[in-house]
């Protein structure tokens, strides 16, 4: 191997090992190793994380550690990992001590906690917690090596990260001393070339380098540059701390040269823009989490982090209601959801990224759109940190994407029924138009400051952070009309499908809630949200089983819509629901579940009786006073179904009563009281799955 100097870089087949420690920002792969004067190898003392195991070509990366003498390796010993970026199942492979290669794909692996819910390797997660059994005889006390590969790309990944590993007895308990672990720290990254002149190369490189793509599975030559991608100046690759081994081998995977990699990585490293504390390639963009609001707004896009990721729905339930108070529940309550913890991991910046820029997959049907011409006038309009033209132009930006990708889609969109559907690469150019406006308007919110200016146009009650757009919500592949299952979407099943949908509504109601006050616009279709908190995330339906519960999310998304002044999707029908009512609450003791029923009953019930009979038809949504029967597919229809429902499912009549009571007098035409009245019962007594009849 060839390392790089000052001026540049040479690499042959890489084998990433001792060389590896040159600069901090590469020592992703490192391992330390302490001198010694007693004869023999020296023994080492650290692991740098993560290790990034990255390259053009198939590439090995070795990390040393020290197993204590007296450990017990008797037993069946397993490798622990929490790697990143695995997508698909000939990606990556684990050797220790020279021995055989052992595949990490789903033969070998079994992953731990929502790592395995959510459909393992190219599923919803893209950081995943796993074991590996490990051969008899393949560790020993003393010195160790773990040498991980990456087997060679899909056309679209260009390698991995372990984020952390150990060795497990039988037991359970780690072998690996935790002190053998250090932390990688960007700010202290560097190593990279200092050279105006190289610099000042790394950006002409990336504003117009000539690049190739082997998505096609052939090597071909593409027409978007780095910037067309990524954030225009690439400042993304800085906020989000991607090491300069991460750029340089990325920049070679698309054809340029290691010391062409380098000048663009040394470009971006003294780029004059941001680079969050808490931004790292694995932390998933606004993921939510406490302390969020408390940090700075530069901060906010960098997100909570993997920490931030519950292991069970229901832990939210303390963040939601904490100390039990119902406050934060109520329609004049303010629920924020930029603070609750989740069980999911949203989209981490890989996904955000298209990986076909739509240049390349629809040519001047897409240069001569709007959808293009009008990114440029958007940006003509802005001046960085300048209140004056966000405020005058905040609504181009919003319409910008909403109204002219409707009529792109309609020329390059196949129907659902087309054949096309069926090769990867047509999903992905579709998915990939959605995934670049969502990179531009991330672009467009940092470059120009706008996420701090959200009272300027929500209005004085607004978060002192948040965007005035709806790409998020339309970036699901659900909104794009992407068939499911689709192979160019995760993995290719249903469940990533699904979850790639609802991450993107997720972070739609992270980045703007519309305040829940008719300010500005409410950006999310709550029916199709809510679905998939009763259905298509909670419910396995290629099983028949419950998937996992989702009862923390179903009560801050009611809570939200309610707070938006949504009667119509704020309904307690919605807690009753097949088959959310046996799986949306399953983490919960039955007790639990009934109190969470009657909370929301209550607090719907105190919503609906302080608005005024206009106000009901004219501000909060209800569709007219019509009485409609049809359930489900009408407020009054759902309604009166989950009268009998509620009180099936233990909900206090003295809730019940009162609600009825309301709605006979908004249509009186009714019997809503022979409802509550009607008995209900389980369609299959011997299943705990079964759906409840009401007669």
């Amino acid at each position: 191997m060839h390392i790089r100097t000052r001026k540049g870089l040479s690499l042959g087949f890489v084998t990433l090992a001792a060389a590896i420690g040159l600069a901090a920002q590469q020592t992703s792969t490192v391992t330390g190793a302490a001198r010694s004067t007693h004869h023999g190898p020296p023994v080492p003392t650290r692991i740098v994380l993560p290790v990034e195991v990255f390259g053009a070509t198939p590439t090995t990366v070795p990390v040393t550690f020290s197993i204590p003498s007296g450990s017990n390796l008797s037993g069946q010993l397993q490798l622990w990992l929490q790697i990143h970026g695995l997508e698909y199942q000939t990606q990556a492979s684990v050797q220790a001590n020279g021995g055989a290669w052992i595949p990490i794909n789903d033969s070998t692996a079994t992953y731990l906690g929502h790592s395995g819910t959510f459909g393992g390797i190219g599923g919803g997660f893209a950081t995943l917690q796993l074991t590996i059994k490990l051969p008899a005889g393949s560790i020993q006390t003393g010195r160790n090596t773990l040498t991980f590969r990456f087997n060679g790309t899909n056309g679209i990944s260009s390698g991995f990260r372990v984020l952390n590993l150990n060795v497990l007895i039988a037991d359970g308990s780690r072998l690996i001393p935790e002190t053998t672990f250090v932390q990688d720290d960007p700010s202290t990254w560097s190593g990279f070339l200092t050279d105006q002149a190289e610099i000042a190369a790394g950006l002409t490189l990336w504003q117009s380098a000539a690049l190739t793509d082997t998505a096609s599975g052939a090597t071909v030559a593409i027409k978007a540059h780095c910037g067309d991608c990524h954030a225009q100046d690439g400042r993304d690759l800085k906020y989000f701390n991607y090491s300069s081994r991460a750029i340089e081998t990325r920049a070679m995977f698309h054809g340029l040269t290691p010391q062409e990699g380098a000048q663009i990585a040394s470009y971006i490293r003294t780029l004059n823009a941001p680079a969050s504390i808490y931004g790292r390639p694995w932390n998933p963009p606004y993921q939510p989490g406490p302390g969020t609001d408390s940090r700075a707004v530069s901060d906010w896009s960098a997100g909570a982090g993997l920490s931030a990721v519950l292991d069970l729905d229901a832990d939210s339930l303390d963040y939601i209601m904490p100390g039990g108070s119902t406050a934060n529940l109520a329609q004049s309550g303010y629920m924020n959801q930029r603070e609750i913890p989740i069980e999911l991991q949203l989209r981490d910046w890989n996904h955000w990224l298209p990986t076909v820029h739509p240049m390349d997959a629809f040519g001047s049907t897409f240069t001569s759109s709007p959808l293009f011409t009008r990114y440029a006038l958007i940006r003509s309009e802005l001046i960085p940190n300048d209140p004056a033209t966000y405020l005058e132009y905040y609504r181009d930006i919003s319409l910008q994407w909403l109204t002219n990708q409707n009529g792109f889609f309609a020329a390059v969109r196949q129907p659902k029924t087309s054949s096309a559907w069926n090769n990867p690469v047509y999903d992905r150019e579709i998915y990939s138009v959605a995934q670049w406006m969502m990179v531009k308007s991330w672009e467009i919110n940092q470059e120009y400051g706008l996420e701090e200016m959200s009272k300027l146009v929500f209005g004085p009650q607004a978060a002192d952070r948040a965007w005035y757009t709806d790409q998020a919500f339309f970036t699901s592949p659900q909104m794009l009309k992407i068939p499911s299952p689709a192979p160019g979407i995760g993995n290719g099943t249903i469940l990533a499908h699904d979850y790639e949908a609802f991450s993107w509504y997720q972070t739609q109601l992270i980045l703007n809630d519309g305040n829940g006050h008719a300010v500005g616009t409410w950006p999310i279709d709550r029916g199709y949200s809510l679905a998939y908190l009763y259905n298509n995330l909670t419910w396995d339906s290629e099983k028949n089983e419950p998937r996992v519960g989702t009862a923390g999310l179903m009560m801050e998304w009611l809570a939200k819509i309610l707070q938006s002044n949504e009667l119509n999707d704020s309904s307690p029908y919605f807690l009753t629901v097949y088959p959310g009512v046996v799986s949306t609450w399953r983490e919960l003791p039955s007790s639990q579940k009934t109190q969470l029923m009657n909370t929301w009953v209550s607090t719907f019930l105190s919503a609906v009786r302080g608005i005024s009979i206009p106000e009901l038809f004219n501000e909060a949504h209800l569709p007219n006073l019509t009485f409609s029967s049809v359930a489900p597919g009408s407020f009054t229809g759902d309604l009166a179904a989950a009268l009998a429902l509620l009180r099936f499912e233990g909900v206090d009549p003295s809730l019940l009563k009162p609600l009825a009571t309301w709605a006979s007098g908004i249509w009186p035409t009714y019997n809503w009281a022979q409802d509550l009245g009607t008995s209900c019962a389980a369609k299959d007594s011997n299943s705990s799955f079964s759906p409840i009849i009401c007669p």
